[in-house]
């Protein structure tokens, strides 16, 4: 499992609709990333979304399958333009990654 939160735009704190997000990372995902299941939450009050995304074992580490996805999802959707995220290593529980919005 991969924890990732979307960051919205600086100066923003308009939250995609959780469900909308979803289709756009199945709609993004590719094989090799290896997605079997995605659960989405909002934040509570920082105006992100919290994603938990469940990986079938592949080549790619975890966290970098997930950081693909995202920055192809953010890069391709109008959805998500100007949008980042942070990436969390679930076995690990550190930031794995950056982007977006402040990088």
């Amino acid at each position: 499992m991969v924890l990732v939160s979307l960051l919205p735009p600086a100066g923003s704190v308009r939250c995609p609709n959780p469900e909308a997000v979803v289709g756009v990372l199945w709609a993004y995902a590719r094989p090799d990333d290896g997605l079997e299941h995605v659960r989405a939450a909002p934040g509570e009050h920082d105006g992100r979304l919290r994603f938990a995304l469940f990986l079938a074992p592949s080549g790619a580490p975890p966290a970098a399958a997930a950081s693909a996805l995202f920055r192809r999802a953010i890069q391709s959707s109008p959805l998500l333009a100007g949008f980042g995220f942070d990436v969390v290593n679930g076995a690990l529980g550190g930031l794995s990654e950056r982007f977006g919005p402040g990088n």
